[in-house]
């Protein structure tokens, strides 16, 4: 049994290559603008959790327990928009429902704040599902399979190396 050394994967075959590729370059730009939507969420997630430690920090006239409470929003909520944010990055599926819900937040945020959420929620939720969510999946799991093959393949002749003969 000889097992390729080699650490990259083998290619995909053209047929499933070339449909995921021509409906991904059909789309690039969307699936770039939802990254950086996921960007604009770590970057909002560090300023928020700055701007709570710096409150919890300066309100001395008010008791430790309410300063920990605030800090304790602001952190859960940076938390919740790293989250979100690396799943729209990685253009993850499930991330589009917290993404809507952060976006309906933002969209009270007259009148900037009302363009800005507005754009994304059209990105995210147009009329037919962003193709970026999809097609990467199904690319996705074919690539890991290939891979979970050639993993299997390896741990077994490592573990025929390992195992004493019995002679």
């Amino acid at each position: 049994m000889s097992v390729d050394s080699s650490p990259i994967p083998p290619p995909l075959p053209n047929a499933i290559l070339s449909e995921a590729e021509t409906i991904r370059k059909a789309h690039l730009t969307r699936e770039a603008s939802i990254q950086s939507i996921g960007t604009l969420y770590l970057i909002g997630a560090f300023v928020g959790c700055t701007f709570g430690i710096v409150i919890a920090l300066s309100g001395h006239d008010r008791p430790l327990a309410v300063r920990a409470g605030t800090l304790l929003v602001f952190v859960l909520f940076a938390a919740f928009q790293v989250w979100v944010g690396i799943g729209l990055h990685r253009l993850r599926p499930w991330s589009r429902i917290p993404s809507g819900i952060l976006s309906a937040i933002g969209l009270f945020g007259v009148p900037i704040g009302t363009l800005i959420n507005g754009y994304v929620l059209y990105l995210l939720f147009p009329k037919r599902a962003p193709p970026c969510f999809q097609r990467r999946i199904e690319a996705s799991s074919l690539r890991r399979r290939i891979l979970n093959t050639r993993l299997h393949a390896l741990s077994c002749s490592l573990l025929s190396f390992s195992w004493p003969c019995s002679a």
